[in-house]
């Protein structure tokens, strides 16, 4: 009976794929697949034999969905396009778009493909194809679409949320695809593009045996709606706004980046050739996710950045950058170095570089620093003399202390008083958990700010085009006829999630 029923599903998926084979898919699409290939895609294949095995059911079921996807598409250097991106604990580029302008040559080297094993290193791999694969070699004409397939969690959401808010940004439209009971539906979301729906742009299935279940849904978005995705993207036309607070028009916020060796030493992604970690990448993202909140302008919010290790640098002065899209370039932009904690040098330049009117500091402007570390300070009996200067220019301290090695107390010897924790200082116990507290030290600066009746930060103002999603009938069978059938066999084979 169980045979039969899967016959019956596996027909209501050919059906359909067949007749998304009739829609027109000749658009001109550069697409890359990034697909994990962790040790967890292959552990819970019960066939699989880490010891001598060197792939598994699993990953080539994973190869069938990526094969049979290609194969209904319109191959060629004028038309789509694709490029693999393959992720564990690192991601690799396995081609780029221009590699394969003839679809069997394409089809073959999808086929050839091989399993990897490692941890789940979903931001590196967002990185290596926005940058490697569309920030090198997308056509300016192209829809630029990214599939991503993926088991499970990734290790740091944070800097997963860092890395696709950066896709985002670059026009680059994602399309997430969960497989097994396990999968954090939030997180899939998180991956997806606009409307973030189901079914409409993220998927999810309960195991391999099934993946190629949706595949004719999928294929309907890239042959049908992704002109209408695209169209209907929101797009943002004013700063964003402050969570609802309204901050005084004048704050200089001066951020103190931790980038010590200790950084990126608990990150299980790192090696010692990168140029840098999650966890790096994490705090970089939370600094991006409170500027997205803030009025930023020469009359409103300026914002500079100081990291430090062995030695402090000031990466941009208050007045660089006037304009919350160059200023999160500029976040970007700021690189690793590891070394130890120089913790006293971070902040004397921030007081002898930053704040300071060559900098653009202003006289009547509330001043804020914001420290965020993950240790104690290398030389300890440098640091109160450095942080009685800072209160005594009357700049504002807050400190976040992330994992759960920090010590309480030297976070609250660099904050300001009262010296409170949730008030005047933070802590994370993760990197992953940075982005809980943002809107709580956002809070405490608005409020060390004047009281002012003019609202300085404007609301987000958003514009979508009215392109409504096509409504004529069809005869594809639609994913919800599919997952009736695979409902059948819940008592002895996961139905969707």
């Amino acid at each position: 009976m169980l045979n039969i029923l899967y016959t019956v599903v596996m027909g209501l998926t050919v059906a359909a794929s067949l007749t998304t084979e009739k829609q027109n898919c000749t658009m001109v699409i550069d697409l890359c697949f990034v697909v994990d290939s962790s040790k967890s895609v292959c552990s819970s294949d019960p066939t699989y034999n880490p010891a001598t095995d060197t792939t598994c059911s699993n990953w080539k079921q994973m190869i069938d969905f990526m094969y049979n996807t290609t194969l209904d598409l319109d191959i060629g250097k004028n038309s789509t396009r694709v490029a693999v991106v393959v992720f564990a604990t690192k991601a690799f580029l396995r081609w780029k778009l221009p590699k394969y302008s003839d679809k069997q040559s394409l089809l073959d080297a999808i086929r050839d493909l091989q399993f990897i094993a490692g941890n789940t290193n979903t931001s590196g791999a967002l990185d290596v194809a926005r940058d490697q694969v569309f920030g090198t070699d997308g056509r300016k004409n192209a829809t630029k679409v990214m599939i991503i397939i993926t088991d499970g969690k990734a290790q740091n959401l944070t800097a997963v949320q860092y890395a696709i808010d950066k896709t985002h940004d670059a026009g680059i439209l994602t399309f997430a695809v969960g497989i097994s009971n396990a999968i954090d539906k939030p997180a899939l979301k998180q991956l997806a593009s606009d409307p973030k729906e189901e079914n409409k742009t993220y998927w999810s299935v309960a195991n391999f045996r099934i993946l190629d279940v949706i595949r004719s849904s999928i294929q309907t978005v890239i042959c049908r709606d992704l002109p209408f995705i695209a169209a209907n993207r929101t797009t943002t036309t004013t700063a964003a706004t402050t969570s609802g607070q309204v901050c005084a028009k004048e704050i200089d916020i001066v951020f103190l980046l931790d980038r010590s060796e200790s950084i990126c030493r608990s990150d299980q992604t790192y090696q010692r050739t990168d140029e840098g970690c999650d966890n790096w990448k994490a705090m970089l993202g939370f600094v991006h996710s409170f500027i997205d909140k803030l009025n930023i302008g020469p009359n409103n919010v300026q914002v500079a950045v100081v990291a430090f290790s062995s030695k402090a640098n000031l990466q941009f002065p208050l007045n660089r950058h006037q304009d919350s899209v160059s200023l999160g370039r500029a976040i970007d932009g700021i690189k690793y170095t590891a070394g130890t904690t120089n913790t006293s040098g971070g902040l004397d330049v921030m007081n002898s570089k930053a704040f300071t009117r060559g900098s653009g500091a202003r006289d009547d402007a509330v001043k804020a620093a914001v420290v965020i570390t993950d240790g104690r300070s290398t030389n300890p009996d440098t640091v109160q003399p450095a942080i009685d200067r800072t209160h005594a220019a009357n700049i504002v301290t807050y400190v976040v202390g992330v994992t759960n090695q920090i010590s309480e107390d030297s976070l609250k010897q660099l904050s300001s008083e009262p010296k409170l924790k949730n008030e005047n200082y933070f802590v994370a116990n993760n990197f992953e958990a940075l982005y809980t507290i943002t809107n709580a030290i956002e809070t405490q600066i608005c409020n060390t700010a004047p009281a002012t009746t003019t609202a300085a930060a404007t609301t987000t103002a958003t514009t979508t085009t009215a392109m409504p999603f096509p409504t004529t009938a069809t005869t594809t069978t639609p994913i919800t006829s599919t997952a009736k059938a695979v409902t059948a066999i819940a008592a002895e084979q996961s139905p969707f999630v």
